[in-house]
């Protein structure tokens, strides 16, 4: 028992950092009482967060790794489950950017999956005593450490570990609902602009930076759907413009150094990832175009999502390249995720595991931007009656991370 303590705490302290970034990713390597390998596995992997976020993944792969993507720094619980064996829970600390564990070893004996060996586990494996895989009567679940035969040495595994119960299932922790955007989405690095006019320029839109945007809300352009699960963007075609276009926008502006100075990498330097999970849910009533996400450089868009509703595209200097769904339906949830290196900048969509599309192009002074970028105005829409606050474009982002490396 010391031994797996031992080995647990210096898993624990073994984490590792990598640049800090807004998106935090865990690998799990783990071990099994008496087997040389974990690899290609199940497992269960539970992490609670102080806000209640639990993953699961179940498969390991050959290294016996398992890699949980999509996480937020923070203090989490982590719960490891194997079929056969003894779960084991305890506390993690991520930083931005990749974070390692070792886990292990495991114990064995828990043939019947119920978290403790019994007796009931000593009656299981006698049923299936002396079989072998590939022979009638044989049952895996008995065969604690994998050498395709059910025989002492699975007992001597549970006699080892007899009376012990592994820890229990995480409890998700009671928490007040978030208020603000920045409590379900990492702002840290991002300004917004909105369609609102600038106390100190009426013909300017109004900007908010950091620290003021981690709590800052404005309803109904910026502020939490009523599920908490989503982040609404909204543009109304009336909406204040920047300088450089006639188009509103409820969008986000990625920065650096916690947001304290704009955001400038090149093509041809680095990686640099931008994920967006999200859904268009409104588009103006006559030119029913909206931008859900882009790259930008210093002088233009470098390459958009843009939905021409009811088709999605791909869009490069102003044309359709590809069309990622000939007939979106408002609300539907979809991920995008750029890939910036080597000078270019692949598209993935919906989890694709190559890319939908490729563009060869070197460009300088990059940042990312998110939200709704409203590609209608009052002229464009062709009436006076529909030149209001209730004529918009809206996006939802569930989730948004950036890396650079």
């Amino acid at each position: 028992m010391c031994g797996v303590l031992l080995a647990l705490l210096l898993g624990l302290n073994g984490l590792t950092t990598a640049q800090s970034t807004t998106e935090s990713w865990l690998t799990v390597t783990l071990s099994l009482q008496s087997r040389s390998s974990a690899s290609n596995q199940s497992f269960e992997v539970s992490l609670v967060s102080p806000s209640g976020k639990t993953v699961q993944i179940t498969i390991s792969d050959a290294n016996s790794r398992i890699v949980v993507n999509g996480l937020v720094a923070g203090n989490y619980l982590l719960r490891v489950k194997h079929p056969q064996y003894l779960a084991f829970s305890m506390p993690v600390s991520l930083v931005g950017g990749a974070n390692e564990l070792t886990i292990g070893p495991l114990k064995a004996g828990d043939a019947n999956n119920d978290n403790q060996v019994t007796l009931a586990d000593v009656s299981f494996i006698a049923m299936f005593f002396n079989r072998r895989a590939g022979t009638a009567g044989y049952d895996p679940r008995a065969d604690l450490n994998g050498d395709t035969r059910i025989s002492l040495l699975d007992f001597s595994l549970l006699t080892s570990n007899y009376g012990q119960t592994g820890a229990p299932e995480l409890e998700i922790p009671s928490h007040p609902p978030s208020e603000y955007p920045g409590q379900l989405i990492d702002l840290t690095n991002w300004k917004i602009t909105l369609p609102l006019a600038s106390p100190n320029d009426e013909d300017s839109p109004l900007e908010i930076f950091q620290p003021q945007l981690a709590r800052y809300i404005a309803n109904p352009w910026f502020l939490l759907n009523p599920e908490s699960s989503g982040v609404i963007f909204r543009a109304p075609v009336n909406g204040t413009t920047t300088s450089g276009s006639s188009y509103p926008r409820s969008e986000l502006r990625e920065m650096a150094s916690n947001g304290l100075v704009r955001a400038s990498w090149s093509s041809t330097r680095g990686t640099h990832t931008m994920l967006i999970d999200q859904a268009i849910t409104a588009v103006p009533q006559t030119k029913r175009h909206v931008v859900a996400g882009q790259i930008h450089d210093s002088s233009d868009d470098v390459i958009v999502i843009r939905l021409e509703y009811p088709k999605l595209y791909v869009n490069v200097d102003g044309k359709n390249v590809l069309t990622l769904d000939e007939n979106y339906v408002l609300g539907e949830r979809f991920t995008v995720q750029f890939v910036v290196s080597g000078g270019k900048t692949a598209v993935y969509y919906n989890g694709s595991t190559t890319p939908v599309y490729t563009l060869n192009k070197s460009f300088s002074n990059a940042y990312f931007k998110a939200g709704a970028y409203t590609q209608s105005n009052c002229d464009r829409e062709g009436s006076s009656s529909l030149c209001n606050a209730s004529n918009f474009g809206e996006v939802v982002i569930y989730r948004l991370a950036v890396r650079h490396e």
